[in-house]
């Protein structure tokens, strides 16, 4: 995977397969690691598929002070800046997917199409975990003295699918969620957390006028399906698929359903 310098720091990426760009932006703590092959091999059929590591993981740079969304959509911008790219689709996941948002208000010229996946509308409405799992997803980045190394990707499961489908995949999906070669700081999961609502999309949804997906979970007890509800009547024209059974995970838990709704919406 080669390295780019943008906004004065060093960016780790890589590109799979060809045709249009689709650079896809990830989760709270995620980086490049965080897609399942399965996805990207299937995007990378009809497009040249982007994934990166944002500030702070991965095997990017990790300044260690505080973050904000536009800081985290620069990057995005001048990234497919460096790489001559002149526009490109966009895909972004839970906070990714308000990074996302930002790009499309701030630079609406370089987006041929926009797709959400389990996030909310920054500045908005918004529907919070309950408290019980609030409490559990603070603890990744406090973990309780004595904790396994890979504590983190224990509990982050719990909240990403739903029961059954965690039983059922338990050793597989703590694999997955655990980055053990790079893992992002707890430096950073904190500054990610401060993000808070330093922009203000809400107000600004109903101006975009790209082609938008939204795709949500049922079962999501993160970014609760009523969030993406919010951002769907907020953008004109913007379709909303609800995937019942599936939690804020829902990428990789419904890869194949997820990616077929994708590219049956990408031109």
């Amino acid at each position: 995977m080669p390295f780019i310098e943008l906004n004065g720091i060093e960016i780790h990426y890589d590109t799979s397969g060809s045709g249009p760009a689709l650079i896809l932006i990830p989760g709270w703590g995620g980086s490049g690691e965080s897609w399942r092959s399965e996805m990207i091999n299937l995007l990378a059929s009809r497009f040249t598929v982007i994934t990166y590591d944002p500030r702070g993981t991965g095997q990017s740079d990790k300044p260690n002070e505080p973050y904000t969304t536009k800081r985290f959509a620069d990057d995005v911008v001048e990234l497919l800046k460096q790489l001559h790219l002149t526009s490109a689709h966009i895909l972004g996941f839970s906070m990714g997917g308000s990074i996302a948002q930002v790009v499309a208000l701030e630079h609406p010229e370089i987006v041929q199409s926009l797709i959400l996946c389990s996030t909310s509308a920054l500045g908005g409405p918004r529907f919070p975990m309950d408290p019980q799992n609030a409490k559990k997803f603070a603890s990744i980045r406090n973990p309780p003295p004595g904790s396994p190394l890979d504590y983190g990707a224990r509990v982050i499961i719990e909240l990403l699918y739903p029961p059954e489908y965690v039983k059922a995949h338990r050793d597989e999906l703590i694999r997955e969620e655990y980055y053990s070669e790079h893992p992002t700081p707890k430096e950073t999961l904190n500054h990610m957390s401060a993000l808070g609502e330093t922009y203000n999309a809400y107000e600004k949804l109903h101006l975009i006028r790209i082609p938008t997906l939204i795709l949500a979970g049922g079962a999501d007890v993160m970014v609760s399906l009523e969030n993406s509800q919010v951002i769907a009547s907020r953008i004109p024209g913007a379709r909303l698929r609800i995937f019942p059974g599936a939690g804020h995970g829902l990428l990789k838990q419904m890869t194949k359903e997820a990616v077929a709704e994708i590219l049956a919406f990408l031109p």
